[in-house]
């Protein structure tokens, strides 16, 4: 193996907001579809009059808990990428943030599954939390009126509105432009043993400086993420809001 490491600096960083937004992208959609399958399920078992036969209630619970802890990690993100705002800024008026930061703490700190009512095919925090803190104080979760689909909705949607916003508001001096992986990583990545007989011979460093890359920035990159996953999140909510028929 090779002797090199590599060094995550702030472009790597601004390419981590990039794919961190890809990723919240496909972590909603997958949210929406274990709730939509509940929800079916749900008036499927009126329909016909007999119990689902296998519970969506765990598909759910665990999307819905890589979906909190992903955002999360936009915390450290905007502090490595060197945004120029904190996090504390950015959430100060984003739906549900103080409530979120709450009930992932308690996913993540503690195991425990906040999510333990079923009604109509939506999922709930069915009663008041109290769980003590990372310094042993008191902290109260009180349960939401809101299904916990329709509390992610309010919350990425507020949060990738105002994420958006506050990239697109940066000097063009601030967003960083360049390979995710420079041509150190590649050469080092090409040592590994598991290519084996597929190792390719690798350009000189002047032959691989002339090869054509994307021009865009990653942070210009997430802000066309952000915005589609808050059009997501806008065309659900629409759909949930819809009288059944």
């Amino acid at each position: 193996m090779s002797t090199y490491f590599h060094h995550v600096d702030t472009l790597a960083f601004q390419h981590q907001v990039a794919e961190t937004s890809k990723e919240l992208h496909f972590r909603l959609d997958e949210l929406i579809q274990a709730s939509k399958a509940s929800i079916d399920a749900f008036n499927e078992s009126v329909r016909t009059q007999k119990a689902t036969e296998k519970s969506p209630g765990n598909v759910f619970r665990y999307r819905l808990t890589s979906l909190i802890a992903l955002v999360q990690t936009y915390k450290d993100l905007i502090k490595e990428a060197e945004l120029g705002f904190s996090w504390g800024s950015l959430i100060a008026d984003v739906a549900h943030a103080d409530l979120m930061q709450r009930m992932r703490n308690s996913l993540v700190h503690d195991g425990y599954r906040l999510i333990a009512l079923w009604a109509e095919g939506k999922f709930y925090v069915a009663a008041n939390i109290l769980r003590k803190g990372m310094r042993g104080e008191a902290v109260e979760i009180e349960a939401p009126a809101q299904d916990a689909e329709m509390l992610c909705l309010e919350y990425v949607r507020s949060f990738s509105a105002e994420l958006s916003a506050r990239l697109r508001e940066l000097p063009e001096s601030a967003k960083l432009k360049g390979p995710y992986y420079d041509y150190d990583w590649f050469a080092a990545a090409m040592q590994h043993p598991a290519i084996g007989e597929f190792r390719q011979p690798m350009p000189s460093r002047e032959e691989y400086a002339k090869l054509k890359t994307d021009e865009s920035s990653p942070l210009d990159i997430a802000v066309g993420v952000l915005t589609a996953v808050h059009d997501v999140c806008e065309a659900r909510i629409k759909e949930r809001l819809q009288p059944s028929a």
